[in-house]
């Protein structure tokens, strides 16, 4: 076996975590799930209320998944 692979590897660039230390990238992550969550809650809520059925959107099956990845992330025992 090569010790290279005819350099089909050399290009690759792999990402720097390394901004994800500071209080500004953070920020950003924050910014996003708010904004994310938000913009998600507030689409079910409206179309709840254009449903001719008036049926009602499970809100926590939206907002689960958010808690999953937390847990998981931190790997929590606590999790629910």
């Amino acid at each position: 076996m090569p010790d290279r692979m005819f350099g089909m590897f050399d290009d690759i660039t792999y990402p720097d975590f390394t901004a994800l230390g500071t209080a500004k990238a953070w920020k950003w992550v924050m910014m996003f799930f708010v904004i994310g969550s938000l913009e998600s809650l507030l689409s079910a809520k409206a179309i709840d209320l254009v449903d001719p059925w008036k049926r009602k959107t499970n809100m926590d099956r939206d907002i689960l998944p958010w808690e999953s990845v937390t847990c998981v992330r931190h790997g929590s025992a606590d999790c629910r």
